[in-house]
């Protein structure tokens, strides 16, 4: 069977190198902060934060195009917007939305990109209430990429094996109901929580 390493920013606690690296698709989150030791070097998606301080951060680094890991992925997800067009993202002029600064500044216009629906956001939000977040929570990137890919049919076939994730960050999200989800999906067999 296929498999999918869904693999977040926190360090790993053990090597899981050779696991990720033989996963037929990679997914990882903005920096990429355990990219290396640990994860290993393959990456397939790049889930960007693209609104709020997040997004301006990778505006605003100068030298972030020089970092290897932007231009190994072939494709670019970008974790919350609006356009439900793709080629809206280019021309979208919404000042609280990064991606097209994004794309410009990291010289990703060759990249596959994709804007993670609407739709998705709201099913995420709703999903994560069911766990005790507030109504009009703000769901993480992680969230929204994993529910992404738990309603995408090209990976309903795979394995989806999650690495990195500690349901912990910036304080806007609903953390200890991220980690509820996680747990409830892990126990259903829908995810494999490897780290």
């Amino acid at each position: 069977m296929k498999r999918i390493a869904i693999v977040g920013n926190a360090p790993m606690e053990k090597d899981c190198s050779e696991l990720v690296d033989s996963c037929d698709t990679v997914m990882r989150f903005n920096y990429c902060n355990s990219f290396g030791w640990g994860s290993g070097v393959k990456i397939d998606i790049l889930a960007l934060a693209n609104t709020g301080g997040a997004g301006r951060k990778l505006c605003r680094n100068r030298d972030i195009n020089r970092l290897s890991i932007f231009q190994k992925a072939s494709e670019i997800w970008f974790a919350q917007g609006s356009p439900p067009l793709l080629s809206q993202i280019v021309d979208f002029r919404n000042k609280k939305d990064s991606s097209r600064r994004i794309v410009r500044r990291l010289e990703l216009q060759d990249k596959q990109l994709f804007m993670v629906p609407e739709s998705t956001v709201k099913a995420t939000q709703e999903v994560l209430v069911a766990f005790g977040a507030p109504v009009g929570n703000t769901p993480s990137s992680g969230a929204l990429a994993i529910h992404q890919v738990l309603h995408t049919p090209r990976f309903e076939e795979m394995e989806i094996a999650l690495l990195g994730f500690t349901s912990k960050g910036i304080p806007f999200h609903s953390w200890d109901a991220e980690k509820k989800w996680l747990a409830d999906l892990a126990e259903k067999g829908s995810i494999q929580m490897v780290d």
